[in-house]
């Protein structure tokens, strides 16, 4: 992050701790921005250059991701809420939002196909949605602390993630089997 301010120093950076994601060809990257209003950029990762902007989210943004062909994009906030926005047309997929909690989003990601999305919120959930029927197929509770990040197990039906301690525990939300690695 340090290297892409002082890459592009008249950037509009935010003022606080934003997130970012980049899409998995490399070539972009997204981050809420908050002048001359609040919006989500995604930036051309060479340039720095703005090439779309989307509305923001109602609450300050916690979360994002990139699907895996880079058409759409995912964000989450200290609210709870998960927005999804279709790149192709710079706008908001109509009542394609979900709520997590009333705890903020810590992690959100797409699997490879696009279909499932994971998310991650403060207060130790952790859940696998289908993404275009909005129905959640499987939660869990797993710890009272803040999941730091996740992603999808190629080819796997398994989601790792990182926990509070130092170790990482990989979950098959298929067969609900837990492995905890150190």
């Amino acid at each position: 992050f340090q290297e892409l301010r002082s890459k592009f120093p008249s950037f509009p950076w935010t003022s606080y701790k934003s997130p970012m994601a980049f899409s998995p060809d490399g070539l972009y990257f997204a981050i809420e921005l908050e002048y001359p209003f609040r919006q989500v950029a995604v930036c051309n990762v060479v340039t720095g250059q703005i090439q779309k902007r989307l509305p923001a989210m109602s609450s300050e943004m916690t979360a994002l991701s990139f699907s895996a062909d880079a058409q759409f994009l995912l964000g989450g906030d200290n609210s709870g809420v998960i927005k999804l926005w279709d790149l192709g047309n710079n706008d908001e997929v109509p009542h394609a939002w979900l709520t997590t909690s009333t705890s903020a989003v810590s992690a959100i990601s797409f699997d490879e196909a696009g279909e499932l999305l994971a998310t991650s919120s403060d207060n130790g959930t952790a859940s696998i949605t289908k993404l275009l029927e909005d129905n959640q197929i499987w939660t869990e509770f797993t710890q009272t602390g803040r999941f730091s990040t996740h992603a999808f197990v190629h080819n796997s039906k398994s989601l790792i993630y990182a926990t509070g301690d130092p170790s990482l525990e990989l979950w098959n939300y298929d067969t609900n089997d837990k492995s905890k690695y150190q």
